[in-house]
């Protein structure tokens, strides 16, 4: 009974603790050399072991053997020999095929027979050379020579067994790849070097001027505002020559145009009141064109920027019925705009 108990309940730790971990099945035979004090013959012996890898040199196992030898002692019979041991191994070169080991254990062995010729449960112990011979990953191939020691006889029995090992379940845990080395990273401040209240991070305009309004991605500030230059040609009665003494009326307007590419200019043709409305219309607008074309002509303005009005009679800025009036009223007026950002200043 004690030998069972030692059995299940080597067993359930074993399977326990190979829950997750490598175990191993080892079917053997071979052959029992008792002692002679026994008085029972040599015979064949079958064993079967259950194995927990504690590491890959260590491990526990739990080993069942069976025999039945015959007795010495006439009429007898036959001997029914148990052994059930718990033994620990090193195995030696795991890294290879052959992998001899040393053992060590004990246990309980128990004999019974017919006629009294048997013996009740003994406690032993017993030592173990043999070797492992990979023929897979997971199944190998097996030899060992057992000395067993009966500690209340003190018998001494041997036994030699071959058989094989197969494994399973522990895989081994994949390689770690080593971690990366991360050259360190300088860390530099956030700073605000042009003094605009707004960091270096979001300045998209480093580098403004202390003195001027910026926005909040520190850019300058800047309005749109409208410039205009105003432009007044006189002509003698009924012509459209330019008089070369409103040059610089005419100048002033084209340096405006030139400095402010996005500028347009009209320009407007009047006439006094004598004449008729036909006349005067096409003549006011001969007066106009020939503004134009001094600032195309002499000054290189884009024509696209220009247009022209020829109003006739109908805008007099003076009296027709003096003629100091009506001179005032042969004229050409134009006014030149454009858009100028302004940058704010604070």
């Amino acid at each position: 009974m004690k030998l069972h108990r030692l059995a299940v309940a080597t067993f359930l730790a074993t399977a326990a603790m190979a829950a997750h971990a490598e175990i191993t099945v080892s079917p053997m035979v071979g052959y029992h050399m008792f002692d002679n004090d026994k008085n029972i013959d040599d015979e064949a012996e079958s064993s079967l072991a259950l194995g927990y890898r504690v590491n890959p040199n260590v491990g526990l196992e739990l080993r069942y053997g069976f025999a039945n030898p015959t007795s010495k002692t006439s009429g007898a019979g036959d001997v029914r020999h148990e052994m059930a041991t718990l033994d620990t191994y090193y195995r030696f070169n795991v890294e290879n095929k052959l992998q001899p080991y040393v053992l060590i254990g004990g246990g309980l062995a128990r004999g019974t027979g017919s006629g009294g010729a048997g013996y009740v449960e003994h406690t032993i112990a017993n030592v173990a050379i043999g070797t492992f011979y990979e023929i897979y990953d997971n199944l190998a191939f097996r030899a060992e020579l057992r000395g067993v020691e009966d500690m209340q006889e003190s018998d001494h029995d041997g036994i030699a067994s071959i058989g094989v090992t197969y494994s399973f379940g522990g895989a081994e845990p994949a390689a770690i790849a080593p971690a990366a080395v991360v050259a360190p990273v300088a860390v530099k401040v956030d700073g605000d070097d042009d003094k605009d209240g707004v960091l270096n991070s979001a300045d998209k305009c480093p580098g403004t001027p202390t003195a001027v309004v910026v926005t909040a991605d520190g850019c300058p500030k800047v309005l749109m505002e409208t410039v205009s230059r105003e432009m007044r040609v006189l002509f003698d009665t009924d012509k459209s020559i330019v008089k070369p003494e409103f040059n610089d009326e005419i100048e002033g307007v084209a340096k405006l145009l030139k400095e402010y590419p996005t500028a347009t200019v009209e320009i407007q043709g009047h006439t006094d009141s004598r004449g008729s409305a036909s006349y005067n219309d096409a003549l006011s607008q001969r007066r106009a064109d020939a503004i134009a074309n001094v600032l195309v002509k002499n000054y290189g303005i884009a024509a696209n920027r220009i247009s022209t009005k020829g109003y006739g009679a109908s805008q007099p800025v003076a009296d027709n019925k003096t003629a100091e009036g009506r001179a005032k009223n042969r004229r050409s007026v134009a006014v030149a705009e454009g858009e100028v950002k302004v940058t704010v200043k604070k």
